[in-house]
């Protein structure tokens, strides 16, 4: 088993007033905690809708083939 060497990094939320500003506690979208967990949440709701088409249309095309030949089947 391989072993990480890794440490664990704290980040603040919000920008410190180091130069004696006050801040009204906004954070720049580019720094937003939250951005990237609404960015997954976007890339996996893409995906979802990915996938359930892939699924989907070989499933309505076959139906439409099974139709179609249950109807030419049928007026022979």
């Amino acid at each position: 088993m391989r072993r990480l060497n890794w440490t664990p990094v704290i980040v603040p939320n919000a920008p410190r007033a180091e130069d004696g500003e006050a801040h009204d506690g906004e954070i720049p979208n580019a720094a937003h905690p939250n951005s990237a967990l609404t960015e997954d949440r976007r890339v996996d709701i893409r995906f979802t809708v990915a996938v359930a088409i892939a699924l989907g249309l070989p499933a309505l095309i076959g139906a439409g083939v099974y139709l179609a030949a249950t109807i030419l089947l049928r007026l022979s």
